[in-house]
């Protein structure tokens, strides 16, 4: 009797997963909502680019600047599947321009991380200009939609006589996946950051 249980509770087991498979596999989202899920990204880059401007400044309390780590974090999708469905965790990085114009990858945790302490620079200044961009969404292999979006942010690091120091402007692309979650509600998340363009500034 125990072994007919068994089996029972295995076949409804397997039987919800395959469904929902199937259902992500299949299922399309409409052009109304591509369209939405772009408006959407603008959104959450917006949401980002604030909590990477709360992450850095100084004058904030500790707490709600860990906070918007965390928030920053909720962004990105740090869970992929293989080929054979096989679940693989990955941290995304985001790409950093440094003073001598090159460029070092670095995961997007140990990035907020870096931006919370930013020992050499006693104040920091980081904000978002000019308007964000994302590309269409278009099918990928995994049969999930992606896109691009695209943000300017500008960095000033001031020394102990509050003078700038350092300054530049980079533009900005993300990797954004839409995918349908369990419930069959199609989600948004970033993926790596990488730096398309910078521009050092010398300080006054």
């Amino acid at each position: 009797m125990k072994n007919i249980i068994y089996y029972f509770i295995f076949w409804c087991i397997h039987s919800l997963f395959f469904t929902v498979k199937t259902f992500a596999q299949h299922y399309d989202p409409s052009p109304e909502q591509l369209s939405e899920f772009k408006e959407l990204t603008l959104r959450r880059v917006n949401d980002l680019t604030n909590y990477i401007k709360q992450i850095g400044d100084k004058s904030l309390p500790e707490r709600p600047r860990l906070k918007s780590i965390q928030l920053a974090m909720s962004l990105f999708d740090t869970v992929y599947y293989n080929a054979d469905g096989k679940k693989i965790t990955r941290m995304p990085t985001v790409q950093v321009s440094r003073k001598d114009g090159s460029v070092e990858n670095i995961p997007i945790r140990q990035y907020f991380n870096n931006l919370f302490k930013l020992p050499h620079f006693p104040k920091v200044e980081i904000s978002s200009y000019d308007v964000s961009y994302c590309s269409d969404f278009e099918k990928g292999m995994d049969g999930n939609y992606h896109a691009t979006a695209f943000y300017y942010q500008s960095f000033k690091g001031y020394d102990q006589k509050g003078k700038v120091s350092y300054e530049s402007k980079d533009r900005k692309a993300i990797e954004v996946t839409e995918k349908p979650n369990a419930k069959g509600k199609f989600t948004i998340s970033f993926g790596n950051i990488s730096v398309i363009e910078t521009t050092a500034l010398s300080p006054n």
